[in-house]
């Protein structure tokens, strides 16, 4: 899948950091929370768990940034930080690479 936006979408890049214990939910949606995110006409396209399962990456496809945040409250996912079409793809992925991030697409 490709990097580059759609007309009208944003590529919107999500960072969840996740208790020890596991117990929260994070941005990678089950088949459960596909509506809340048509909703908001957002998309997911991937994610990058950290090697040490604590934080995660999350690649979204939307209007805006707004719309993610607002689909990610509607489903109790708190996040930790959000960027708008900061950088590419290729370069989140070796950034994140130097971090202990591991990738999966």
């Amino acid at each position: 899948m490709s990097a580059v936006s759609s007309p009208g979408l944003s590529d919107v890049f999500v960072e969840c950091r996740l208790p020890a214990d596991g117990g929260e939910r994070y941005c990678e949606p089950g088949d459960d929370a596909m509506p809340c995110l048509a909703l908001y006409r957002v998309r997911w396209l991937r994610t990058l768990p950290s090697t040490d399962s604590r934080c995660v990456l999350c690649h979204f496809r939307a209007p805006d940034a707004e719309a993610v945040r607002l689909a990610l409250r509607r489903m109790q996912i708190g996040i930790g930080g959000l960027w708008v079409d900061a950088q590419s793809w290729a370069t989140v992925r070796s950034r994140n690479r130097s971090h202990g991030v591991a990738g999966r697409a």
